[in-house]
């Protein structure tokens, strides 16, 4: 063969950089997705350890979920948040991100 030195075995280097950068870029994903509960919780909530009289919700630790993420189920840790009454408040953002699946829209946009 060709440019290949006897004894040595040849790496599959495109397949390892492919599979390099799509890690990075669910990484990257679930990063965004990440702050951006953590914001949506803060603007629920108000800032952390910040004494306010008016609070109408408080921070309720987190809880683990899973989300579609480059066509894999990652794990992500959920923020929560409770009203002062106790109650579960959902996060809206949480809603869009979980709702989504992006094989299911692919196929149906290939099917269409």
């Amino acid at each position: 063969m060709e440019g290949r030195v006897e004894g040595q075995l040849r790496l599959p280097l495109c397949g390892l950089a492919s599979a390099a950068l799509w890690d990075a870029v669910v990484s990257s994903r679930l990063a965004l997705v990440e702050e951006e509960l953590e914001e949506e919780r803060a603007r629920v909530c108000g800032p952390r350890d910040a004494h306010q009289p008016e609070r109408r919700a408080l921070r309720g630790g987190h809880v683990e979920g899973s989300l579609v993420l480059g066509g894999r189920r990652v794990k992500v840790q959920r923020p929560r948040a409770r009203s002062i009454g106790g109650q579960e408040l959902s996060l809206p953002s949480w809603q869009g991100w979980s709702a989504r699946v992006p094989l299911d829209e692919r196929a149906l946009d290939q099917n269409s």
